[in-house]
């Protein structure tokens, strides 16, 4: 067996254990290299057809959303990047400290005609899950939340003055 043979094999039982299932319509994707193709474009598109396949899985899907935060004498803001999230699948709350934003997006909407076979995508499709950890002196009991075109601006304003703790 050759090392492309090797890798190509590892690869396959690679995407087993991601997905749990075999390729889609009982494809493989180990096969033998024809002796008339050229070996390098072979194997890209192999390559491309894997990577096409994971790209298709739901358990690649999840995802932490990128997250910028900005802070002002006021105000902290957080600027949540969630493309394709609508108002109904997005969830704000807090936990303690903490902001959790929760989002879902889902397929899209109408963008790509039906039966349409994916090839290659790396906009993510899922849930996603980010938590805002902030200094103590944010106003949690205020938090604002807006959502304009696919970024989520997150506007806490700052305590007047630092929470006291009582030492015993």
């Amino acid at each position: 067996m050759s090392e492309i043979d090797r890798t190509i094999e590892g690869v396959e039982q690679l995407y087993r254990s991601i997905t749990g299932h075999p390729p889609e319509n009982g494809e493989t994707i180990h096969e033998v290299i024809p002796s008339a193709t050229d070996p390098t474009r072979w194997v890209e598109r192999q390559m491309d057809r894997l990577m096409s396949l994971l790209a298709a899985t739901p358990e690649a899907e999840s995802t932490s959303a990128p997250l910028g935060v900005w802070e002002t004498p006021e105000h902290y803001y957080a600027l949540v990047d969630l493309p394709g999230v609508s108002r109904e699948a997005l969830k704000v709350s807090v936990r303690g400290a903490e902001i959790l934003v929760e989002a879902t997006r889902t397929a899209f909407s109408g963008a790509i005609p039906d039966g349409a076979v994916v090839r290659y995508r790396e906009q993510r499709i899922g849930s996603s899950r980010r938590l805002v950890a902030l200094p103590p002196d944010a106003n949690l009991e205020h938090v604002e939340a807006k959502l304009t075109d696919g970024v989520l601006l997150l506007r806490v304003p700052r305590a007047a003055t630092p929470r006291a703790v009582s030492v015993k």
